[in-house]
């Protein structure tokens, strides 16, 4: 089972490489949902990014420093020790503008593939990540 869901990590891995240019950007799969989230979010603290994104605290930054050195969001201490992050007027912009790309590529699968079989794609995936879990 082990050999199975390394080789399933994996192939997960290579398809989201393969899917960040469909972004729109040249952001990497680490940071384009920290844009996402803060979109909807407004600002956050990184525990609570962390969370939203489905990683540790930790894993978050070296993309959150690149983003901040791009000008694409803001990093503040609060209460001295807790950062909180915001997007920025450009950050926006860019979150936008993938935001709008991602629907047309989303439109372009639908067409391609069918509502139907893009659904019972979607339950596969749960199911799988289901499966690994446990």
């Amino acid at each position: 089972m082990r050999a199975v869901c390394v080789c399933v990590c994996v192939q997960r891995r290579l398809a989201r490489r393969a899917l960040t240019p469909m972004s729109g950007t040249t952001m990497r799969t680490t940071q384009l949902p920290i844009l996402l989230v803060l979109g909807s979010h407004g600002e956050v603290s990184v525990a609570r990014l962390a969370e939203a994104v489905g990683v540790d605290g930790a894993t978050l930054g070296r993309p959150l420093n690149v983003l901040r050195d791009r000008g694409l969001i803001r990093i503040a201490e609060h209460d001295g020790h807790v950062a909180i992050v915001s997007l920025t007027c450009e950050g926006s912009r860019v979150r936008s503008g993938a935001l709008a790309h991602l629907r047309a590529v989303h439109q372009s699968v639908v067409g391609q593939f069918g509502p139907s079989r893009l659904t019972a794609l979607h339950a596969e995936i749960d199911a799988l990540a289901a499966a690994v879990s446990d």
